[in-house]
């Protein structure tokens, strides 16, 4: 079921039922009693214009080559849309109520004797209804029972992409998203507060409740476009065979650094119920942010994850690992494979758990001369690009390299959706070098967080306008730094959400033209699908 908005046009996609229950604001359906045997798209319209209202009907019906079915516009009483209008797949009428979709959600949710149904309330950009979704087991042999976890019905499920997800892909968005690496962390005194309590890292970062409740900080006080999980690149490790410490002078520490055959001997396909509370955290920020921002998750690249395994923790010259290149290539060779399978599966459990964009972090792959980048880093990510698309294709990827100025050609290479650029990268001449047919994430240097808020915008804006108005997702250039003043992060958010690319109402026509073009997907997919379940030939 789909429910979109656009300035004059609302369509919903629903199933028809024969039943006539008499509640208001959605297609409803009591399977026990009723079979679902059709669907059918409801059209209405939130003015009383009439001439408007058919224009963009039929502009619709063109799209998606379909006709008008009845003829009359209806008014319907107090409801939330002023009229409606039917179009068939087929010479088949559909029972369709526009009242109070608030009020009708809310009656649904207490409606146990109706076994088959859920609701999800979507409020964001052209999209402001609630979406109801009936299913019956005549249709897709599926038993549902009470209220039904969204994610469970998530092939079956089509919706509107968040700004941030847009903005990846490069659609058509009246702003750029906005988000921080580094947005939960100790300038919030929140989360000193909570550290205090919880004095471990790898207890804050390890379990479900305190990486929920951290995630969630700045999503609360800041409402950013995009919430990533709190985490570690350093999280999976032990999960596939490498135990470690953190330290409070020295950082991560691995104990056992493999630098040998035989060390290799320690590592073993990744064991993701290791890792349950990654995936418990993102299904309930999913659950938390709703639509109204994206849900970000990430991972180390494997160069990177294999620096701090072979030089036993962190480190400022990075000499064990690259002399290895040149006196042990097999052996890491071999290392950087393992390690790439595992973060591929890693990814794709974040993605299945929740989380809407996923973000590798070659945190020191800048260590790399570029050849050397290319040989000993490029082509792993370029892998795990490859097994991640071909399990996730809708999933957006981000490539972050700190100090990448050098890289910024090669990285687009990978296949990545979004180049994250550090600050020391020019956004202008980024956008020169790598095109317009990537997206890019950036750039303002943290450290002008410190500087007067006047400043700050004039960053802000002048990044913004160097990155264009289509593909752009704002951020930091690195991390926020320990110390930041909030009141500077809360304006950074403010000044993002008060942006509007020039030429907005094209985009907003662009934008409305891109959710028809969505509707008309789903439509063939439903028919499709149809005819593959032997259930109805619409030829």
């Amino acid at each position: 079921s789909l429910g979109v908005k656009s300035s004059s046009l609302i369509v919903q996609l629903g199933f028809q039922t024969t039943e006539n229950n008499k509640f208001p604001g959605a297609f409803v359906s009591s399977p026990k009693r009723t079979k679902i045997n059709k669907f059918s798209i409801a059209c209405s319209s939130t003015g009383s214009n009439k001439e408007n209202f058919d224009l963009d009907l039929n502009a619709f019906c063109e799209k998606l080559e379909l006709t008008p079915y009845g003829g009359n516009v209806v008014k319907t009483g107090n409801g939330l849309h002023s009229s409606y209008k039917l179009i068939s797949l087929s010479n088949v009428m559909v029972e369709a109520w526009m009242g109070d979709c608030s009020k009708s959600c809310e009656l649904l949710c207490n409606l146990y004797e109706f076994d088959y149904y859920f609701s999800l309330l979507v409020e964001k950009e052209f999209v402001i209804d609630v979406v109801m979704l009936v299913m019956a087991t005549t249709f897709l042999s599926l038993a549902f029972r009470g209220i039904i976890n969204l994610f469970s019905l998530s092939p079956f499920i089509f919706y509107l992409d968040p700004l941030l997800v847009k903005a990846a892909r490069g659609d058509p968005v009246s702003r750029p998203p906005a988000w921080m690496m580094r947005q939960a962390g100790r300038y919030m005194a929140v989360y000193r507060k909570l550290a205090e309590k919880h004095p471990s890292f790898r207890e804050r970062s390890e379990t479900t409740d305190l990486i929920v409740e951290i995630s969630l900080q700045p999503w609360e006080a800041f409402r950013p476009d995009g919430v990533i999980i709190f985490s570690d690149i350093l999280t999976p490790l032990p999960a596939f065979g490498v135990p470690f410490d953190i330290e409070e002078v020295r950082g991560p520490v691995i104990q056992s650094p493999i630098r040998s055959e035989d060390d290799l001997k320690a590592l073993h396909p990744i064991d993701l119920e290791k890792l349950h509370f990654v995936g418990e955290s993102l299904k309930i920020l999913r659950q938390e942010v709703g639509g109204h921002a994206a849900v970000l998750g990430f991972v180390g690249a494997p160069w990177t994850i294999a620096t701090y395994i072979v030089e036993g923790g962190t480190t400022r010259t990075y000499t064990t690992i690259k002399s290895m290149c040149h006196t042990a290539p097999n052996l890491l060779r071999t290392l950087l494979s393992h390690l790439t399978k595992a973060i591929s599966e890693y990814i794709i459990y974040q993605v299945e758990s929740g989380a809407h964009c996923i973000q590798i972090f070659d945190s020191w792959g800048g260590q790399l001369p570029p050849d050397m980048w290319e040989q000993w880093s490029k082509p792993y990510i370029t892998e795990i690009v490859s097994v991640v698309r071909n399990k996730c294709p809708k999933t957006p990827l981000v490539l972050y390299i700190n100090g990448n100025g050098g890289l910024l050609e090669r990285m687009k290479g990978t296949g990545v959706d979004v180049i994250g650029l550090d600050w020391t990268v020019d956004m202008a001449d980024a956008r020169k070098r790598l095109g317009s047919d990537i997206s890019v994430q950036g750039n303002v240097d943290p450290a002008y967080l410190f500087s007067p808020l006047s400043a700050v915008t004039k960053e802000i804006q002048r990044v913004v306008k160097c990155a264009g108005p289509r593909g752009h997702i704002l951020n930091l250039g690195h991390g926020v730094l320990v110390g930041t003043p909030e009141e500077a992060v809360a304006h950074f958010f403010d000044v993002s959400k008060s942006l509007n690319y020039d030429g907005s109402s094209q985009n907003q026509s662009m934008e409305e033209s891109k959710l028809l073009d969505m509707i008309g997907r789903v439509v063939r997919e439903l028919r499709s699908d149809e005819q593959k379940l032997g259930y109805r030939d619409h030829n």
